[in-house]
């Protein structure tokens, strides 16, 4: 589309159902554009779709910003969760100083605050910083006693009233239900 990628550019597209694909363009021709995914998949987009979907340069600029979304329990404190994640991004020297990294309050759950975490790094490094980081960010939050929501099931105990045998075998009423032939 328009001279906004070329060969050798990562590029995310965004399909009419919401889907996406991302991977490398290797070629560029008259009726498609190829793609090598992730997972090491071809890919043929044919340029129709193309010109009405969406498509992200991912690999346009040097530089890439990392989105991480957190959730912390409610009764944590916000500020010092802050402090922990600038904290994790300032000693891992693959996140960059400028833009700084951020942390924002994103919502109010039931049981958990929502928090966007995100820092900038050269576009090579994007993946091993995101995952990098987000293991990180747990022994930061296991080093702070910072707890993340966890589900939790509640357990109604009530007196057994017990089954018979014949309610846990399910093969025993099956002579009854089997058809004897009319005499």
């Amino acid at each position: 589309g328009e001279g906004s990628f070329e060969v050798g550019d990562t590029i995310q597209i965004t399909l009419i159902r919401g889907n996406t694909i991302e991977g490398e363009v290797i070629s560029i021709d008259l009726l498609s554009v190829k793609l090598l995914t992730l997972d090491n998949v071809y890919i043929r987009l044919p340029n129709e779709q193309l010109i009405r979907a969406p498509v992200h340069n991912l690999s346009k600029y040097p530089i890439r910003r990392i989105p991480i979304t957190l959730a912390i329990n409610f009764h944590e404190d916000i500020i010092k969760v802050r402090e922990v994640l600038l904290n994790v991004a300032a000693h891992y020297p693959l996140v960059l100083d400028d833009p700084k990294p951020a942390v924002t309050v994103t919502a109010f759950r039931e049981s958990s605050i929502e928090l966007l975490f995100t820092m900038w790094c050269r576009q090579e490094n994007s993946l091993k910083v995101r995952d990098e980081m987000q293991e990180r960010i747990r022994n930061g939050f296991l080093d702070n006693r910072i707890e993340i929501p966890v589900p939790k099931m509640g357990l109604i105990d009530r007196p057994s009233t017990g089954f018979a045998e014949d309610d846990i075998d399910q093969y025993s009423n099956q002579k009854e239900l089997k058809r004897e032939p009319k005499a």
